[in-house]
């Protein structure tokens, strides 16, 4: 638990109703859930994706949890996972600084925070909870494109990557930039 009182665990099976009262019924959330970087479907297909994802031995990610409550979430895994990552324009800068070996590579992916929780430390708390579940099943690297916040005007729709100053403050270092906004940052777990 941290000392703002936020509490973050792994997301298990027995935690998949907590994911769906934070998900709700409105907002990109409730429509995407984190499939984005998988494969895109309706709102039903998505759903059933991350639900059936929950049921696999690796954890999809990690959710926070305020005074019993659910908060936030952070989907992470290894970047096997996310095939349109593979997919985008981006990918070539982000092979060139992972390398051939993808299978230690892991990949935080979508923060979701709770509206009236956000700006008090639940991402922070978020991505320091997804680190250990990616150092426990054996992540060498984990990367990110969060959104560099001080580029240009950016609402809390475009912080589902996360914020660039929560990962340098994680320790990540920025290696590149893939748009204005978004930049590609890396922390090695060794």
């Amino acid at each position: 638990m941290t000392d703002d009182g936020i509490e973050v665990v792994t997301a298990t099976p027995q935690r998949w109703d907590d994911l769906v009262e934070l998900f709700g019924t409105r907002g990109d959330a409730s429509r995407c859930w984190c499939q984005c970087f998988v494969h895109y479907g309706s709102p039903e297909e998505n759903k059933a994706a991350l639900c059936e994802r929950m049921q696999g031995q690796l954890p999809p990610g990690v959710l926070a949890y305020e005074a019993g409550q659910p908060v936030g979430w952070l989907r992470i895994g290894p970047l096997a996972e996310f095939p349109s990552v593979k997919r985008s324009r981006s990918y070539p800068q982000i092979a060139g600084q992972i390398g051939e070996d993808t299978g230690s590579v892991w990949q935080a992916a979508c923060f979701v925070v709770k509206v009236g929780h956000r700006r008090h430390g639940v991402s922070a708390a978020l991505l320091d909870g997804g680190l250990c579940l990616a150092r426990a099943h054996g992540a060498a690297t984990v990367i990110a494109r969060p959104r560099d916040t001080a580029v240009g005007k950016t609402s809390s729709v475009d912080l589902y990557v996360g914020a660039l100053s929560t990962f340098l403050k994680a320790g990540f270092a920025q290696v590149g930039r893939l748009s204005s906004g978004r930049v590609l940052v890396r922390l090695d777990l060794g």
